[in-house]
């Protein structure tokens, strides 16, 4: 019986020990006992799924890791990363895949295999690709790295002998510098410079980029108000709603004409409530359409001209009739769904800033209606200003 005690209490204090080293290990790799006196680099902020490779060992990236030479960051599509520095961040963006090659914070150096990285650092900072290597410091730069092709965008101070506004190049291996045209500016590149011009003043002011986008909607307008007709010809029967039927080859006159506009702002001041996966589903600016002017027929309700400018705009959009409301939900829109953001959230309409207390296939719209799709986070829509609804 002794014995059996004894082999017993070994076999446990065994068992203690391997969990115990179970448990360092991991800790070891996720940086639970690492204490970051300001000499090496931290990741301050996670959007989206970030993966860190750690002596051969992957598991997820969080806030707060302190970086080790030799690790590996891979950002997920629409994911995320932003390294904080002794003074400046880098931002890596979704699909980069990089190595530290040195965690220090006052002279940080990386290899970018592909993607992109947004530099604002005033201390030295290095990046390799191909076999290429920029230095960077006192400057505010885009290291945009594909197969064949790398370009370096600067827009504030100066990367050897590129200047605020212009671009090296390297296609090949062969290195050609050139002007920085504002239309080879993507969201990545502009959701940063918008956080760049708050502390400083970039070749491109905050109103140029706004010029710049609205451009490009409107150029995205024209083209479908063009080429895509309206799904039917006939008013709907209000007391029958049915699925909107297939375009029609032809393009009658509407009879009035309405704004819509579909926002996830909230979402970015909840973000940690959002689940993983969902990131790249949420814009930098929280706005998945602005405001568009679109043509309805008499009878038409908020529902039909929701699926309407989402059939035009290549917007997912997904609802079912609820016969207790006499009405269609709106489930998701641009993949965000009901409870993604938090046990409250969910979509909302408003017209002209006003709530309705029913569903959007009951409100008929009327000439000169501006149309909001907002999304809540909490409060049940206080965050989107629903305590005004009636």
């Amino acid at each position: 019986m002794k014995k059996r005690k004894i082999a017993n209490a070994v076999m446990t204090a065994i068992i203690v020990l391997i969990l115990a080293a179970g448990i360092l290990g991991v800790g070891y790799i996720q940086g639970w006992f690492d204490k970051n006196d300001g000499s090496f680099a931290q990741l301050e902020e996670i959007r989206g799924i970030v993966n860190i490779e750690r002596n051969g060992i992957s598991c997820l990236a969080a806030k707060g890791m302190i970086l080790r030479n030799g690790d590996k960051l891979t950002c997920n599509y629409g994911a995320t990363a932003t390294v904080r520095t002794a003074d400046g961040n880098m931002v890596f963006s979704n699909s980069t895949q990089m190595e530290v090659q040195n965690a220090a914070a006052n002279h940080f150096a990386a290899h970018i295999y592909t993607g992109e990285v947004f530099i604002s650092t005033v201390s030295d900072a290095v990046f390799t690709f191909e076999d290429s290597t920029v230095q960077i410091s006192d400057a505010v730069a885009m290291l945009s790295v594909r197969s064949g092709a790398q370009t370096l965008s600067v827009f504030f101070g100066k990367v050897g002998e590129a200047e605020a506004g212009q671009m090296l190049n390297w296609i090949s291996g062969e290195k050609s510098i050139s002007k920085l045209p504002i239309q080879s500016l993507n969201e990545f590149a502009i959701m940063q410079l918008r956080k760049a011009n708050q502390t400083g003043v970039m070749c491109f002011a905050d109103a140029q980029l706004d010029q710049l986008e609205a451009d490009r909607w409107a150029e995205k307008q024209e083209q479908i108000m063009a080429t895509v007709p309206p799904e039917n010809t006939d008013p709907p029967d209000p007391d029958n709603p049915a699925e909107p039927t297939e375009p029609t080859p032809t393009a009658p006159a509407y009879d009035g004409y309405c704004t819509v506009t579909i926002r996830c702002d909230t979402i970015l001041d909840n973000w940690d409530d959002l689940e993983k996966g969902k990131a790249e589903f949420v814009p930098y600016n929280g706005v998945i359409l602005p405001v568009v002017q679109v043509g309805f027929y008499n009878g038409e309700t908020v529902f039909h001209v929701l699926e309407r400018v989402c059939r035009a705009y290549g917007i997912q959009l997904e609802y079912s009739w609820t016969p207790m409301y006499n009405s269609y939900y709106i489930e998701g829109i641009h993949h965000l769904y009901e409870f993604d953001c938090g046990y409250q959230s969910g979509w909302m309409y408003k017209v002209n800033g006003w709530f309705p207390n029913y569903g959007c296939s009951s409100y008929f719209v009327k000439d000169g209606d501006g149309i909001t799709w907002c999304y809540t986070c909490e409060g049940l829509g206080a965050d989107v200003g629903a305590e005004r609804m009636e």
